[in-house]
């Protein structure tokens, strides 16, 4: 099992000599049929909860997102861990909306209204795999996520209609009604967002219906990523392993095409 620590210690285990060497075990992604492949895996320090490196997401895991960063949430004063999380993104996709930004630092990111703008645009897919590290009753779970939608999705759309204004609202009630059982420690729920604004989500281990919803998917993904994240900490890490991840992108998309024109 290897410990996150930074992307750089991540990129070495996506190499194929660590590879071979790390201790890995089977990973639960989006598509359990296709996971023959041992995946290594990343473990969140302070829950040692494991994430794959990578999951296959859409439609009959059409896709592949690389995991960035991981984070724990934390809720009440007695900063209980409700549970981990990794973030993870189509970083071919995304290389070339981010790196006009790559150049700065991870504290400047982290103030950078353009880049998260940039980065949370939808038109690079990104995924969020939770796993709990506590038993939570559906309607607790549901009335969270409503807590930090709503706001989101009303500030998403704020120049638009009322009629279309209550139309994005009517995505957060079905959105809702996805979690209708309890959730039990080591549950694991994946939320990926595609272009489009197709929200495809996995709740132990059962595909859900997809909902598409540009304003719902930027905010699920902005209660991670945005202004006021849930975890200060995990969206620091995902910005400070970015660079390297989008790099890695760039590098391989070079050579790609470089093989292509010989």
């Amino acid at each position: 099992m290897i410990r996150f620590l930074s992307l750089a210690l991540l990129l070495s285990v996506l190499s194929p000599a660590t590879q071979a060497m790390a201790q890995t075990r089977t990973a639960t992604g989006q598509q359990p049929t296709a996971q023959a492949e041992k995946i290594p895996t990343v473990e969140e320090p302070a829950t040692e909860i494991a994430f794959p490196v990578r999951l296959k997401v859409g439609n009959k895991g059409a896709s592949s997102h690389e995991l960035i960063a991981t984070g724990v949430r934390k809720k009440t004063i007695f900063r209980v861990k409700v549970y981990a999380y990794g973030m993870y993104l189509d970083t071919a996709a995304a290389a070339p909306l981010v790196q006009p930004y790559m150049k700065k630092t991870t504290k400047k990111l982290l103030k950078d209204r353009e880049f998260e703008r940039a980065l949370l645009s939808g038109k690079a897919g990104m995924s969020v795999r939770l796993v709990m590290a506590r038993n939570v009753d559906a309607d607790d779970m549901a009335e969270a996520f409503d807590d930090s939608l709503k706001p989101r999705i009303k500030g998403f759309m704020k120049k638009s209609t009322p009629e279309e204004t209550e139309k994005a609202m009517k995505t957060l009630e079905t959105f809702r009604g996805l979690f209708t059982t309890k959730l039990k420690k080591k549950d694991e729920l994946i939320f990926t967002w595609l272009p489009g604004g197709k929200l495809h989500t996995r709740i132990q281990g059962k595909d859900q219906q997809v909902i598409t919803s540009p304003a719902l998917t930027w905010a699920l993904f902005d209660v991670y990523l945005g202004e006021d994240p849930i975890s200060d900490g995990g969206k620091e890490n995902f910005v400070k392993a970015l660079p390297k991840a989008v790099e890695k992108a760039a590098a391989a998309k070079k050579a790609t095409a470089v093989g292509a024109s010989r």
